[in-house]
């Protein structure tokens, strides 16, 4: 629809605009209806915890301290392993062991990571599922 309205002159001018409220009330209620027509989504994690005990298990497992020395060298618990082969040794027994024990890699500062991550390896391949890295030393 067309509106005429005069100008300054006199004359009648053509004003043309869209009413867009018409336009505005029918796009709010399509948005309305797409919202109601959404199922909600249920964001749900099914994890299956551990149930509570009545007390804390008893076994406190063993730690076992592995310390990577510079040179290839390798102490067990204090115990100096005079190869490779002896480190594996001992982390077979280990993995052996029930309760699982804890082991402790602690690196020489100087050491190279290719020698901290061979002892890692060598934990994971005999087994031993409970290892932590401690902070090296001079």
């Amino acid at each position: 629809m067309a509106m005429m309205l005069p100008d300054e002159s006199g004359e009648d001018e053509l004003m043309v605009e869209l009413n867009t409220t018409p336009l505005i009330d029918v796009l709010l209620v399509l948005l309305v209806m797409l919202i109601l027509s959404i199922p909600p989504q249920w964001h749900a994690v099914n994890m299956g915890l551990p149930t509570p005990s009545a007390k804390p298990p008893d076994i406190k497992p063993q730690v076992i301290v592995l310390e990577v020395l510079p040179g290839d060298g390798l102490r067990w618990n204090g115990q100096v392993l005079p190869d490779r082969q002896a480190l594996l040794r001992q982390m077979q027994e280990a993995a052996r062991l029930a309760p699982m024990p804890v082991l402790h890699i602690r690196p020489h500062r100087q050491v190279p990571y290719s020698a901290v991550a061979h002892a890692l390896s060598t934990a994971q391949r005999q087994g031993l599922t409970q290892v932590a890295l401690l902070d090296g030393f001079e």
